[in-house]
């Protein structure tokens, strides 16, 4: 199925293209790249799933917190950012791939984005897509597969998740989904580290505001985590065929991080998260981090009761559809995946 589906990469492209139902993801799609990119080289950027709109209570220009900003409490940034995990070559070695750091692969990360818009028009396009079909894309180069079949691999690929519907409803309006996950992790987070989760609470922010940027781009867009790392949290997921990884992996980060969070601000507390700096970060190696992950026993039977119960809850909350607000929202901040001017990133 996948193979047909690949064969009808140029038509969903053209589609993509002309298709004015689509005229606002493409807009949108041209707008997140350039920072996409400016994210994966180190540029500093934030990448289309963290952009300047996440913030608590509103943005710094209104009182509220800007996550995004850098206190002079938090820990200094390196003066070399970390390079993506998306990319190909090896800092010591960047002549070993060009990855995705040339012009034709932006234009084709760009044409992707357009033809999966097309074949899932639910979804159409939300922030943080961007960043999977990036990482997916990246695989497929690493294959060996030359541009253009690497771009219908990709669509192909991508497209397909989108049929999940445990992964769909993480992406299609009104997020119903990416909500119930992150308010079932919140939960399940508060049982296993109470005292970071009460710590969380007295800052004013919680558990599902942290990850959902985490969970929206199935961490892809978690910049410290090694290539490596990344490529095996896809592929447990991919072969168990059920989210449980992204829930283990998520609270294993916490806890890896819950002594440096403990006692701190909101401000560090998002820096901490966003960086993993050392000692911190050599707990994101492959070979650390998802042993301690699936030591985190979350089954199925544990799982989808709090899923379920999560997703009461969500759906009990929502605006009815069409009202203000309905495009979906976590602890007060609204969704709305095809505008930039709110965005799902806190991080």
């Amino acid at each position: 199925r996948t193979h047909r589906r690949a064969a009808l990469y140029e038509e969903r492209l053209r589609t993509g293209r002309e298709d004015e139902a689509l005229a606002e993801a493409r807009l949108v799609i041209a707008a997140d790249l350039p920072r996409t990119f400016a994210c994966l080289l180190g540029g500093g950027g934030a990448s289309g799933a963290s952009a300047s709109g996440g913030s608590i209570g509103g943005g710094a220009s209104d009182g509220g917190i800007d996550l995004l900003a850098s206190p002079p409490s938090a820990p200094p940034r390196s003066p070399a950012p970390r390079r993506s995990p998306l990319l190909l070559a090896a800092e010591a070695d960047r002549s070993a791939a060009a990855g995705l750091e040339d012009e034709s692969s932006a234009g084709a990360l760009e044409r992707i984005l357009l033809a999966v818009a097309a074949e899932c028009p639910a979804v159409g396009y939300c922030q943080g897509l961007d960043v999977v079909v990036a990482f997916a894309f990246s695989v497929a180069l690493e294959s060996g597969l030359e541009l253009a079949e690497a771009e219908a691999q990709t669509f192909a690929l991508v497209s397909s998740l989108l049929e999940l519907d445990c992964i769909r409803s993480w992406m299609e309006p009104p997020l119903i989904g990416l909500r119930t996950a992150a308010s079932a992790l919140a939960g399940l987070f508060s049982l296993r580290q109470p005292r970071l989760a009460a710590h969380l609470t007295s800052e004013g922010v919680g558990a599902e505001h942290l990850c959902l940027s985490w969970m929206q781009t199935l961490f892809s867009n978690c910049t410290p985590l090694p290539r490596a790392t990344l490529c095996r949290i896809w592929e447990c997921w991919l072969l168990d065929g059920s989210p449980k990884v992204f829930f283990r992996v998520a609270l294993a980060l916490f806890a890896q991080a819950e002594t440096a969070l403990l006692g701190e601000p909101v401000e560090v507390i998002s820096e901490v998260l966003r960086n993993f700096p050392a000692p911190l970060d050599a707990g994101l190696a492959v070979c650390e981090l998802i042993p301690r992950a699936w030591a985190t026993k979350i089954t199925n039977s544990k799982l989808w009761p709090a899923l379920a119960a999560a997703e009461a809850s969500v759906r009990a909350s929502s605006p009815p559809p069409g009202s203000p607000g309905s495009s979906g929202s976590v602890g007060g901040l609204v969704f709305t995946p095809q505008s930039r001017q709110s965005e799902p990133e806190l991080l």
